[in-house]
């Protein structure tokens, strides 16, 4: 029986973000988080519920750059989970950034939260 070549030797999107994210370059990291919706696009979105929101929620110390980039990012992610029924999914990740003690971070996921709250 003939084997099939398997095309899973490509990493998948997710992967993909991972390892950038993992970069010891702060501008290839924050490059990759700015890519995030893209991302969420192509995994769709359960995968987004069940991989990437865990991966940002985990996400809590930083540079003050890449957590701001999270914030701004988060707030266009309600179509990309599942639209207003999945919105509360966002918000563990946007309390814990308004938390941080960087004002312009806390300032990004407090808009982040009023947008969302609009769009549920």
């Amino acid at each position: 029986m003939d084997s099939v070549p398997k095309e899973n030797n490509m990493e998948s999107p997710m992967e993909l973000l991972r390892d950038d994210f993992e970069s010891s370059e702060q501008e290839i990291r924050i490059k990759a988080l700015k890519r995030m919706n893209l991302v969420a696009e192509v995994i769709g979105k359960e995968e987004t519920r069940n991989n990437l929101l865990p991966f940002l929620l985990a996400i809590e110390q930083d540079d003050d750059e890449i957590l701001f980039a999270i914030a701004t990012q988060l707030e266009s992610f309600v179509p990309l989970i599942g639209g207003p029924d999945h919105a509360s999914l966002l918000m563990p990740i946007l309390e814990n950034l308004a938390r941080v003690d960087e004002t312009v971070v806390r300032e990004a996921a407090i808009t982040s939260i009023c947008s969302i709250l609009t769009q549920t």
